[in-house]
């Protein structure tokens, strides 16, 4: 949703490599990546207000996989490490004072890393 249509597209450049084994019915990949952001919103917690303008980059890893453990009984799952940092940001200083500098921190509200795993199991079927 788009709650100020004033602030500027977000530009969005991205890089990603990989590698995909295969063995039998199990699979993983691994991937690496770069983004660089323009035009990054970033959340204001004094003003309770987004700005735009600034610049990120973000660098990370990805991993998933799926195994099949029996013919009815499946793991699958994916993790993700996120290195996201302002490379070009400034927010507006408390009450008017000076703007405040947030290169080279973290992206605010963007996890470091995110996982999720499951097993499942499928009912046999009568034939």
């Amino acid at each position: 949703m788009i709650s100020d249509p004033s602030l500027p597209l977000i530009e969005t450049w991205a890089t990603e490599a990989g590698l995909k084994w295969r063995v039998g019915a199990a699979s993983a990949t691994v991937a690496a990546y770069r983004m660089t952001v323009s035009n990054e919103p970033t959340f204001d917690p004094l003003t309770r207000g987004s700005a735009s303008g600034g610049a990120s980059r973000r660098r990370g890893l990805e991993l998933e996989w799926s195994v099949p453990v029996t013919s009815q009984l499946s793991t699958h799952g994916s993790w993700s490490l996120n290195d996201a940092i302002y490379t070009s940001a400034t927010v507006e200083g408390e009450d008017g004072g000076a703007p405040i500098v947030l290169n080279g921190l973290r992206v605010y509200n963007t996890a470091r890393y995110v996982g999720a795993a499951d097993v499942t199991w499928t009912a046999a079927r009568d034939r």
